[in-house]
């Protein structure tokens, strides 16, 4: 296994983790109603995302996995490596069926055993 696919799998942990974060952070915050509960109240909330510690640390591990698929591109064709990007889809129902214990379908759940069987095929097509 390259070095580039081994940082991208990195990647894909740290966005997770920071898609994580992000979530955890605004359930803490609540539902972002913008303009419907006044502009007083959107500031409120706007304020809050830029103060809870959980939104700031999703959102540096998220800006991380930015920075570490920028070194991934510079070594693996696009058109490889970012099909497979959509493991992310797979990773984030399973996270959230274990962190915020949320439901999925048995139609999600067919619908991510094709993503998984899709990336499957693509890995198999490196040229």
């Amino acid at each position: 296994m390259s070095l580039y696919l081994v940082l991208f799998f990195i990647c894909l942990v740290v966005g997770l983790t920071g898609q994580i974060l992000l979530k955890k952070g605004m359930n803490k915050i609540g539902e972002v109603t913008l303009f419907s509960k006044g502009m007083l109240n959107l500031v409120k909330t706007i304020r809050g995302m830029f103060t809870n510690v959980w939104i700031i640390f999703g959102v540096l591990l998220f800006g991380g996995s930015t920075l570490l698929w920028l070194v991934i591109l510079s070594g693996l064709d696009l058109s490889y490596i970012y099909p497979m990007v959509s493991l992310n889809y797979v990773l984030a129902a399973l996270s959230s069926k274990i962190f915020f214990k949320e439901r999925i379908s048995k139609m999600r759940w067919l619908s991510l055993g094709i993503i998984i069987l899709g990336v499957i095929l693509v890995s198999l097509s490196q040229a």
